[in-house]
C-alpha cells in the first residue's frame, strides 16, 4: 500500500500513479467533495471482487460509478428528461443520479432493478481522475460497511482489518476533508424524482411534491423517512409539519411511524 500526499506540486504525479494502479486492477482511495472514496475500474471483474472484499459486504447493494461528464454517463445509462435536468442543473456536485443501466459496467454494481447510480464530482482530483483514466470507476466511500465516515485517511484505515488494508494499492491523501454529508441519491427511472438517500446539499435537489389522498401522504412520509434514516447514528431526525386541520399532518406522522416499524396509534 502506497500513500501519496496530494498538493498543488504533486497533483500530476498523484494522478499518474492513480491511473496506473487502476489499470493494474488496484484499489485507490481518493478525495471527493463529500468523503474519501475508493475506486476500482468498474469494468474489471476481478477488481470489483476485491472491492466487495474491502467493503466487507456481499454483492447485491448497488455502488455508484464516477464519470467525468454527461457524454460519459450516456454511455453507461439511459437518461430521461428528469435525469438530464438534474445533470445540467446540479452536476458536477454531491449528487448521484440513478438511471437504467446499459450494462457497460460490472453487473454487481447495479441495483436488483438493473439501475446504476452515476456521480460527476466537483472535487478537482476526483474530476481529473475520472477524465484521465477514461473509464468508469467506483465512487463508494472508503470505509468498510458500518464503520465511521472517512473524512481523513486515519479514520478510514482505523476501521479496517489488516487483510482489508492489504487490498489497497494506493491512497491519495488530501488531509482532513470538510465534514459534509454523503452524496444525495435520486432515482429518475420512473420519470419523476424519488429521493433514495438524503445527503449533502439535498435541499437543492428536492422538488415540491403534492399528495391528494391520505394514502399518498402516508407513502410520501415513509419514503422520506427511509431516505433520511442513515443520519440517525449521528444526529436526531426531525420533520417540521405546518398546516391547517385536515392538511395531512397526522397521515404524514403515520408514514414516519410505518418506516420505523411502529404499528400502534
Amino acid at each position: 500500500m502506497q500513500i501519496l500526499k496530494l498538493s498543488e506540486h504533486t497533483f500530476q504525479s498523484c494522478l499518474k500513479a492513480a491511473c496506473e494502479a487502476l489499470s493494474n486492477g488496484g484499489l485507490v482511495i481518493y478525495p471527493t467533495e463529500t468523503l474519501y472514496g475508493i475506486a476500482v475500474d468498474a469494468t474489471n471483474f476481478e477488481a470489483v471482487n476485491q472491492l466487495f472484499l474491502f467493503k466487507d459486504r456481499p454483492a447485491g447493494k448497488a455502488i455508484s460509478v464516477l464519470v467525468n461528464d454527461l457524454p460519459a454517463a450516456e454511455r453507461l445509462v439511459i437518461l430521461n428528461d428528469t435525469a438530464r435536468t438534474l445533470y445540467k442543473t446540479f452536476l458536477p456536485g454531491p449528487l448521484s443520479v440513478v438511471s437504467v443501466s446499459k450494462k457497460a459496467v460490472d453487473a454487481r454494481l447495479e441495483s436488483e432493478f438493473a439501475t446504476l447510480a452515476i456521480r460527476i464530482s466537483s472535487h478537482p482530483f476526483a474530476s481529473a481522475l475520472a477524465t484521465a483514466y477514461g473509464k468508469p470507476i467506483t465512487a463508494t466511500s472508503a470505509n468498510a460497511s458500518g464503520k465511521a465516515r472517512p473524512y481523513q485517511i486515519e479514520t478510514a484505515l482505523g476501521g479496517l482489518s489488516k487483510s482489508q488494508q492489504q487490498l489497497i494499492s494506493l491512497i491519495i491523501d488530501a488531509g482532513r476533508l470538510p465534514s459534509n454529508e454523503p452524496s444525495t441519491v435520486i432515482d429518475t427511472t420512473n420519470d419523476a424524482q424519488e429521493l433514495v438517500r438524503a445527503g449533502s446539499a439535498s435541499g437543492h435537489f428536492l422538488e415540491q411534491i403534492a399528495t391528494t389522498t391520505p394514502e399518498e401522504t402516508e407513502a410520501l412520509a415513509a419514503r422520506l423517512t427511509r431516505a433520511w434514516l442513515h443520519v440517525l447514528p449521528y444526529r436526531p431526525l426531525v420533520f417540521a409539519l405546518t398546516g391547517p386541520l385536515g392538511a395531512g399532518k397526522t397521515q404524514f406522522a403515520k408514514g414516519v411511524a410505518r418506516s420505523l416499524g411502529i404499528t400502534e396509534p
